[in-house]
């Protein structure tokens, strides 16, 4: 074959297939290489805070996610994006630029550019125990790692035994000594965080439920005011 396209495969190809095509095995990846190298880089850019990302097209070697880049392109993450929606965002400019990239092989007018190394970091795989709120972090610190979880794998917490899954969720101008995980306002499902600013839930769902906002949530739960959530 000419070239082989990769997308979304998650596992390092051996040189028997990478050294079949004419133009090398062509991989497009979800973030700016050199950041955010491997399984997870749209949940963990969101998580971070970052407020960009983009798609890199990358010639594939035998490290993972760490061969020479051919293109990349920009795109722009908003405070309330989750990591649903830039993932969909990615997809279609990641569609775009693929092409552009092979046209680009095609004629010759491809320059690959080396990785920088020390700019690098770590996207790994998330595990289900890794989606569980912590609420000793900062408030902004846990409403990023909300929307970087939604909606899949999903961040959640525990309302005494029940497991509470939360994909939505806002910061408030509230306030509070109370200790971290502290549910202060049991009808907006308001938050104490790790640095005394609250968060409230605006979408969850209960174990066994269907997933709705909030306030459909409390109606048929009914939390109690001062109970520690995690």
């Amino acid at each position: 074959p000419d070239c082989i396209v990769v997308a979304a495969y998650g596992q390092i190809l051996p040189e028997s297939i990478l050294s079949l095509p004419k133009y090398g095995c062509i991989n497009i990846h979800a973030s700016l290489l050199p950041k955010y190298r491997g399984a997870a880089p749209i949940q963990k850019c969101i998580i971070d805070g970052e407020t960009k990302s983009g798609v890199t097209t990358m010639l594939m070697e035998k490290g993972l996610d760490t061969g020479d880049m051919l293109m990349r392109e920009e795109v722009l993450i908003t405070s309330e994006m989750t990591a649903g929606e830039l993932h969909d965002k990615l997809a279609a400019v990641g569609g775009e630029l693929i092409l552009k990239t092979l046209a680009a092989c095609e004629d010759g007018t491809l320059t690959p550019a080396k990785q920088d190394d020390s700019l690098s970091c770590y996207a790994g795989m998330i595990s289900k125990e890794m989606c569980r709120i912590d609420f000793s972090l900062p408030a902004k610190n846990v409403y990023d790692f909300i929307r970087g979880m939604s909606p899949s794998p999903c961040a959640y917490t525990f309302i005494g035994d029940k497991r509470l899954k939360v994909y939505f969720a806002v910061m408030t101008d509230c306030t509070s000594d109370k200790p971290c995980g502290t549910l202060i306002d049991e009808e907006k499902l308001t938050v104490v965080c790790g640095d005394g600013k609250c968060i409230s839930f605006t979408e969850v769902q209960g174990e066994g439920g269907r997933r709705m906002d909030a306030s459909s949530f409390v109606n048929g739960f009914r939390p109690q005011r001062g109970i520690i959530l995690g």
